[in-house]
């Protein structure tokens, strides 16, 4: 059985929270400058673009088996490890002076970022306990919209002027802070002496379970669908705000950093105090779904004004923290042995970093508001129809055997 140790829940699931948001923000780090990128390194800005999306490659590719790996060799040892790797590749960004090299930083921050988005679920599945588990991957999973705007106000004091750069150097000191932070604080959980000889031989031989799990399957696509629209709008709503409605970029760009770290961070904690009262979660996860759809037409409607608009993104984020957090919620019913928890995050995680590496080509390749409602709305129909319930995930949970037991 996995021990946790002496630790406050609380505090690792902060620890945590910093850690992945801080990695998230390397991508709303970059945004803002793609064009100063393009400028300097002599290429397009499709070529940046394609920097953005390899910071997902590795987690599309690799998540299920380094989640495996997670699980042999433990949760906090990888995300130390990944915090040192991400600053790593603040400092080849900052001093990139061609593609490949931006390419090669971009590929070393997303190695360090899909550790972090694997290993940050599995530690807290480990750690923590029942309605503290539930509050702690609610909260969790608002992490990747709230870390694009942290990244966004870490690049706002360099937008205009000559240092540009120099917002990896700032996003690099502060992961060393959080490194340091999560190096007091995360537990070293550890399974029994038996469980640790069997995960041993056992640790990759266990991962075609997670592949055979539909009910996991079906949550990760629901997630990933969420993720994928929360991204997409993200991406496009500070220039389809600064256009539809007449105001600076720079404006509309603060407004959406401010009201996603409000937006995330208080719908978090929300979801996660209902998801404690025992909540049905299928049914939340409806609710927010449609709730959803009605902010998103709301967001892109060209009759709405400035106010409305923003009161939409407002509640489209609240909507993305139910969305999340509900899912994310259901996941410690699917992994009965918590020593595959860290496989399970991981196929939960490709699967969204697959869907993050296509949206930015789906949604800057839109050209109306009509467009972006269809695909999210068609997306969030499509994730009401696949999310499991509680039942399907209990009955599914990686760890039994064919008769249910685990």
């Amino acid at each position: 059985m996995i021990r946790a140790g002496d630790h406050h829940p609380a505090l690792v699931a902060g620890a945590v929270y910093l850690l992945s948001v801080l990695a998230m923000a390397t991508v709303g780090m970059i945004v803002p400058f793609v064009g100063n990128f393009a400028q300097t390194l002599g290429v397009g800005k499709s070529a940046i673009g394609l920097a953005i999306a390899l910071f997902s490659a590795p987690t599309a590719i690799f998540a299920v088996v380094g989640g495996g790996i997670i699980d042999r060799f433990g949760a906090r040892p990888a995300l130390l490890a990944a915090a040192g790797l991400m600053t790593c590749g603040d400092l080849i960004v900052h001093a990139a002076s061609s593609l490949f090299v931006l390419y090669g930083g971009m590929i070393v921050s997303g190695i360090g970022f899909g550790v972090i988005a694997v290993g940050g679920p599995a530690m807290l599945i480990a750690a923590t306990r029942g309605s503290v588990r539930q509050r702690a991957l609610s909260f969790l999973s608002t992490y990747a919209p709230t870390g694009f705007a942290v990244g966004l106000l870490i690049a706002i004091p360099f937008a205009d002027g000559p240092s540009w750069r120099s917002t990896q150097l700032v996003h690099a000191g502060l992961l060393i802070v959080v490194l340091l932070l999560n190096a007091l604080i995360l537990p070293s959980v550890r399974a029994s002496a038996a469980l640790r000889a069997q995960m041993a031989g056992a640790s990759f031989g266990g991962l075609p379970s997670v592949f055979r799990n539909v009910a996991l399957i079906r949550l990760a696509i629901a997630i990933a669908i969420a993720n994928c629209i929360s991204y997409g709008t993200s991406l496009v709503a500070p220039s389809y705000l600064a256009q539809a409605h007449h105001i600076s970029l720079a404006s509309s760009a603060g407004s959406v950093a401010f009201a996603k770290i409000f937006a995330m961070t208080v719908g978090g904690l929300v979801m996660g105090h209902l998801l404690a009262r025992d909540l049905p979660e299928r049914t939340l996860f409806i609710a927010v779904a449609l709730t959803g759809m009605v902010a998103q037409v709301l967001l892109y409607l060209p009759a709405s004004n400035l106010i409305v608009a923003v009161g939409a993104l407002i509640v489209w984020l609240f909507v993305f923290g139910g969305l999340s957090g509900t899912a994310m919620a259901l996941l410690p019913r699917l992994v009965s042995d918590p020593s595959r928890s860290g496989a399970a995050s991981g196929l939960v995680n490709q699967f969204i970093s697959v869907f993050s590496f296509l949206t930015p080509s789906i949604y800057f390749g839109l050209t109306s508001w009509t467009q972006y409602v269809v695909i999210a709305v068609g997306g969030l129909a499509v994730a009401i129809l696949v999310a499991p319930g509680a039942r399907e995930a209990d009955q599914g949970a990686i760890g039994r055997d064919a008769h249910g037991r685990a």
